[in-house]
């Protein structure tokens, strides 16, 4: 694996706590957002694009989290392999 994917990998998925906030937090502010595009869709459209525009960050935060807790479980399963591959070098 490339030396710049790999310091890319540990440095995104360095805090798991910090990312796992990220993904909680666009997760939660989410729901209402869809619940507002629902509501402005049947009543007024005002409450539509208040839900859109405050679903983008939402979902923004969201994914971020989501990636920096998959780079930590990946950041791991690749320093399993370089420690199992020093151990049979």
């Amino acid at each position: 694996m490339k030396p710049k994917f790999k310091k890319w990998i540990y440095q995104l998925g360095a805090n798991p706590q910090r990312s796992a906030q990220f993904f909680w937090r666009g997760f939660v502010a989410f729901w209402p957002c869809a619940f507002l595009i629902a509501y402005g869709a049947v009543n007024e459209n005002i409450w539509f694009y208040l839900g859109i525009t405050l679903l983008i960050p939402a979902f923004i935060c969201a994914i971020y989290g989501y990636i920096g807790m998959l780079a930590n479980r990946f950041a791991q399963v690749i320093g399993h392999a370089d420690k199992a591959k020093q151990l049979f070098d």
